[in-house]
């Protein structure tokens, strides 16, 4: 399938690149997704695409800009006539603070008898403390206050 982006200024730098669409995306427990489409020459490919965890904010063409998104992944696709489809999934939240609220699971243990646990309660959050960070201890949540570094991730904690 052969196209051409009339018009566009694809051919102006060799950082140039279209936005084409943007898919978003939220999960139950918070965590947002967006991938954005863009066209860009192929010849100019390795020289315009993001490395991960670029800030929404510094590489998106989107009219609205996101500071607490990074980039997760990158795919290209070479099309017809020197252009190339490229994939940038960002990860993250589009809120300018705090975080999602936590989703609390209580589960039924079956067949646990008199001294078993009635129940599991799991509680899964977003947070933006690395392992190593809770492991040490550094359990308190900033609410988005700091600045994002190496981005959020879904935890998911059990106790019985």
């Amino acid at each position: 399938m052969a196209f051409s982006i009339i018009g566009s200024s694809i051919s102006s730098s060799t950082t140039a690149k279209v936005l084409q669409r943007q898919n978003f995306n939220k999960e139950p427990n918070g965590l947002e997704t967006i991938i954005e489409a863009y066209a860009i020459k192929t010849e100019n490919r390795d020289l315009i695409v993001p490395n991960k965890d670029t800030v929404h904010s510094a590489f998106s063409s989107s009219v609205k800009t996101y500071e607490r998104m990074v980039v997760e992944s990158v795919t290209t696709e070479e099309m017809d006539g020197g252009i190339t489809q490229m994939l940038v999934t960002y990860v993250g939240l589009t809120s300018e603070s705090g975080l999602p609220p936590a989703i609390v699971r209580l589960i039924p243990t079956p067949n646990e008898g008199v001294y078993g646990p009635p129940a599991i309660i799991e509680i899964e959050y977003i947070t933006d403390r690395s392992e190593t960070q809770y492991m040490a201890g550094l359990t308190g949540e900033n609410n988005g206050a700091l600045p994002l570094a190496g981005g959020f991730t879904s935890k998911i904690k059990k106790w019985s």
